[in-house]
């Protein structure tokens, strides 16, 4: 919805843009053609403005797929769990926050926190899939990081 009413507001915007100026700069007794130049520009300018939003919204879009299908790919793997005499809770409500899975066994309750990672250009494709943990942060291929670190003892507590 926030993609198309962007989409709306640019053409709707825009449109009035380009009409307005050259009849509100004719009321001054402005030239018509730089009126019309002014209301072209100023078209232009809300549709970049309105573009540059298009192009924020669908990052964010992606992000938000990539997170998703981690969190599934990951939900598949743990289900796997009930064999072994595990529950496997998904996406639990904590008010303002959420615990991507649980996990609760003979082991113990764990609290699994999945993150999702667009591949690395410059990444050997053998290291893709690869995590290295220092004791203090996470290398996603090359991407250092303990930010989840922090989520998962959050969401553990």
């Amino acid at each position: 919805m926030e993609a198309v009413s962007r989409m709306f507001f640019a053409v709707v915007i825009g449109t009035t843009i380009t009409v307005v100026a050259p009849i509100a700069l004719g009321i001054f007794a402005v030239p018509s053609w730089v009126g019309i130049l002014v209301g072209i520009a100023g078209a232009f300018g809300w549709g970049c403005v309105e573009a540059g939003r298009f192009i924020r919204l669908l990052a964010l879009i992606r992000r938000k797929r990539l997170g998703w299908e981690g969190e599934l790919a990951t939900g598949e793997q743990l289900n796997q769990l009930y064999a072994h005499g595990y529950d496997i809770f998904h996406d639990l409500d904590g008010g303002r926050f959420n615990i991507d899975h649980v996990a609760v066994g003979p082991a113990g309750v764990f609290a699994i926190e999945t993150k999702a990672r667009v591949k690395s250009q410059g990444v050997e494709k053998e290291e893709y899939w690869r995590a290295d943990f220092d004791g203090r942060q996470i290398d996603f291929a090359g991407y250092r990081t303990a930010a989840p670190l922090k989520q998962a003892q959050r969401n553990a507590e």
